[in-house]
């Protein structure tokens, strides 16, 4: 589904969503929704007493924690309830997910399918804020903290900072996306310590997009990407080029640093193989591998892809019989 398409799918569930829950398979995953009830904190009469629920409580505890806060008081919460990040963002966050009924049936099936693909795994519960740092998502104990200001639309006005490759992926669209891939690699996080190549990387990053493809429903190859529909265009009508590039530069084995840097940290293109090459590319390239591999061992499982007994081994190249499409 082209990238377009996908979006026009997707903010209709967002307008309808609150009439249309019951045609979703998965039972809808509440968010716990910290953002609101921040930011219309108030004080009780008592002013040494906290005057939250027993969830939100937990929540607020956990969410200034990861902010180093230790002891929690009715001046810190105010504090940042009339911070700059909240009075900024509050009212548009407020407009944009008026309704997220169909954001939490979404985020119900990527945990049923996380549940399905990884034995033990445990749903976290999903708390709503306003993030006042890059990231947009942290997991603190059994919550996953989603900063709702970090989804606001690639065109909202307090995005002007950002680059474009990352406004791209600031959109509700966007938001299960990075939901999966957080819960991915906090499930099955890169686990090879010294010497990792870029070979190592290339096949733990392609199953991690692969992971993302199934995880979340109808999902769109350019939006677990990161890429625009004319980015994904690029790298499939160039992925012959781009892979003789690898070779040819010897990067297939490179533990250099810098070299990973270059092929899988966001950015707004890949110079290292091409002037034209959008950020990230050795993601596609290792997910096309891990298509490729896949093709000849159908039974293999998600959670063996994402291990050391895969990624950690130069024969599953050998094995994939990947050969970059012309």
């Amino acid at each position: 589904m082209k990238r377009i398409e996908f979006y026009i799918l997707l903010l209709a569930l967002f307008v309808v969503g609150c009439t249309d829950v019951s045609r979703q398979q998965a039972s809808p995953k509440k968010f716990l929704r910290l953002d609101k009830s921040l930011a219309t904190y108030s004080v009780s009469d008592n002013d040494s007493v906290i005057s939250l629920e027993k969830d939100e409580l937990h929540a607020v505890k956990k969410w200034f924690e990861l902010q180093g806060v230790d002891t929690l008081s009715n001046e810190i919460i105010k504090a940042y309830s009339a911070s700059k990040a909240m009075t900024m963002f509050m009212p548009d966050v407020d407009a944009m997910f008026l309704c997220i009924d169909s954001l939490e049936s979404v985020l119900a099936q990527v945990d049923e399918n996380m549940s399905q693909s990884f034995s033990g795994y445990r749903p976290l519960l999903n708390v709503a804020v306003v993030s006042p740092y890059n990231q947009s998502i942290f997991i603190s104990d059994t919550l996953m903290f989603v900063g709702l200001n970090h989804y606001l639309g690639e065109n909202y006005k307090g995005y002007s900072y950002f680059e474009e490759y990352q406004r791209q992926v600031k959109t509700p669209q966007h938001l299960p996306y990075d939901v999966a891939e957080v819960l991915i690699r906090q499930q099955s996080p890169f686990n090879i310590v010294d010497n990792a190549t870029v070979l190592n990387r290339m096949l733990y990053e392609g199953a991690v997009v692969y992971g993302i493809m199934q995880l979340v429903p109808q999902a769109s190859l350019s939006e677990a990407l990161g890429y625009t529909t004319s980015q994904l265009e690029w790298v499939e009508e160039n992925e012959s080029h781009l892979w003789k590039a690898m070779i040819a530069r010897e990067l297939l084995y490179s533990s250099s640093q810098v070299d990973a840097a270059r092929l899988f940290n966001p950015s707004p293109a890949t110079t290292l193989l091409h002037q034209e090459c959008p950020g990230r590319v050795a993601r596609y390239i290792g997910y096309k591998i891990l298509l490729s591999y896949i093709q000849s061992h159908s039974d293999v499982k998600l959670s063996w892809l994402l291990s050391p007994a895969f990624y950690a081994e130069n024969r599953s190249l050998i094995d994939s019989k990947y050969k970059a499409s012309e």
